[in-house]
């Protein structure tokens, strides 16, 4: 028998770097994914900060049209989204999710500010894709993507110097 890969309960990437999910954090029981950027956010900032899988099932992080968007695909059924103004001027992003009867809730955090707040109304998956189309992503997504209303391939036009996501 094979054994099942090590996970890692944190990983650091920066921008255009990638992890494959089975070497990657699994979200299911709780995460904080924290965007450090080398430059405050400006108002015309647009693309993806991190991206997890695709429309099949999967997340993506991004800002565009003035918002920041984490979405969230569940087997191609589900969608939720959390999208809040583009807080301007911010140095540090987080989405944190926490697991709650049944689905997550998830909290968006600027400089430590909680500026919005959404629930997934299911449970986070163990794993989207154990193979590389599931590759967490820093900085850039993939050409298939997560929803609507983003370029997958549009790098993220702000400084993110580091992506961090545990566990």
């Amino acid at each position: 028998f094979l054994p099942w890969p090590a996970v890692a309960s944190r990983v650091e990437l920066r921008p255009c770097e990638r992890v494959f999910e089975d070497n990657a954090p699994v979200l299911c029981n709780g995460f904080t994914i924290t965007a450090h950027l080398g430059a405050a956010l400006a108002p015309d900032t647009v693309g993806v900060l991190a991206e997890q899988g695709d429309v099949n099932g999967g997340w993506v992080w991004y800002a565009g049209g003035g918002t920041l968007a984490f979405s969230c695909s569940f087997v191609s059924e589900h969608l939720t989204t959390m999208s809040v103004p583009l807080p301007v001027g911010a140095n540090e992003l987080q989405v944190v999710g926490r697991p709650d009867d049944g689905g997550i809730d998830l909290v968006c955090v600027a400089d430590g500010r909680q500026i919005g707040q959404a629930r997934l109304p299911h449970e986070w998956p163990g794993l989207w894709t154990p193979n590389s189309s599931a590759s967490l992503l820093a900085g850039v997504g993939r050409p298939l993507p997560v929803c609507d209303g983003y370029d997958p391939q549009g790098p993220f036009s702000g400084v993110l110097a580091l992506l961090v996501v545990e566990s």
